[in-house]
């Protein structure tokens, strides 16, 4: 469930950064068409943007890998840990059988 839940903030930021990429475009496009003494400042600030926001994409596609990663982990161990306790409802048991499968002679 949590992973659910991480998955979506990580959707909803990667919507946040995409809708700031169109922002800078637009304001760039602007920006491109005014007096040259205004012009050369604020390209300059919308260069400064830029930088940041290819700073966060980049963090967020790190933390997004990490996560989705991480997620797959758990995918897998969680549903190996839930085929193991419906064999052996009791740790004991889920001991006992983990001890003969690693036995050489088996």
């Amino acid at each position: 469930m949590i992973w659910k839940q991480k998955r979506q903030k990580f959707s909803e930021i990667k919507a946040g950064l995409d809708d700031a990429e169109s922002l800078i475009r637009k304001m760039d496009l602007e920006a491109r068409s005014l007096q040259p003494n205004v012009k050369a400042v604020l390209l300059a600030k919308l260069r400064e943007y830029k930088s940041d926001l290819n700073n966060l994409k980049s963090e967020h596609k790190r933390l997004a890998s990490a996560n989705s990663n991480q997620a797959a982990r758990d995918d897998l161990l969680e549903s190996g840990m839930a085929d193991a306790m419906s064999i052996c409802p009791n740790p004991f048991s889920f001991l006992v059988i983990m001890l003969v499968l690693k036995c050489p002679g088996n």
